[in-house]
């Protein structure tokens, strides 16, 4: 009887394991440990963003306050109308240059519409990083006065192209010229 009950005890511990122990442990364990390792992973993920975000931002506390301010001047986010025709207005000042009839052309203003293209019959814009507008102003300068003018906005660091100059004749050698350019910032 004793080998009886030991028998009995030993097929039930089995029929437990068998029954309910190991489905369980297969199943929704199984699955939580899954979650457990992806939920590990992720957090070392982060540890190491965290780590990185730190040491990049020592570097940027390195960085000379006057570089950033001509890196933000560089590439800017947003446009600033005023400044900008203050920039311009500098350059063209220090080259003897004089500036008048300012006019920001809104309806010129790009983004995302430049790329269009018309494909199977539906229009496919393609997203830019940048925005730009039109700038147009009349200068007044002798020759060698503009030509210094455009050097100096070519060697600025606002971001800008000379899209458009027309002048019109002067017997005295002081000319008009109407200029258009584009300015460009960073969405």
């Amino acid at each position: 009887m004793n080998r009886l009950v030991s028998i009995i005890l030993i097929l039930g511990a089995v029929g437990v394991f068998f029954g309910y122990i190991n489905p369980t442990y297969n199943g929704p364990i199984k699955g939580l440990q899954a979650e457990i390792k992806n939920l590990d992973v992720a957090l070392e993920t982060a540890a190491k963003f965290k780590e990185e975000q730190a040491r990049l931002t020592q570097e940027r506390e390195l960085i000379n306050q006057s570089n950033l301010d001509r890196v933000k001047k560089l590439l800017p986010d947003n446009v600033d109308n005023v400044q900008l025709i203050l920039d311009v207005d500098g350059i063209a000042s220090a080259a003897g240059v004089r500036i008048s009839d300012i006019g920001i052309d809104e309806s010129q203003k790009s983004g995302s519409d430049g790329g269009d293209a018309i494909g199977q019959g539906v229009l496919i814009q393609e997203e830019k990083a940048y925005e730009s507008l039109l700038l147009s102003f009349t200068a007044t300068a002798t020759y060698d006065q503009f030509k210094n003018f455009l050097n100096d906005i070519e060697q600025s660091l606002r971001t800008l192209d000379v899209v458009e100059i027309s002048f019109s004749e002067s017997e005295t050698g002081v000319y008009k010229f109407d200029v258009r350019v584009r300015v460009y910032w960073l969405k």
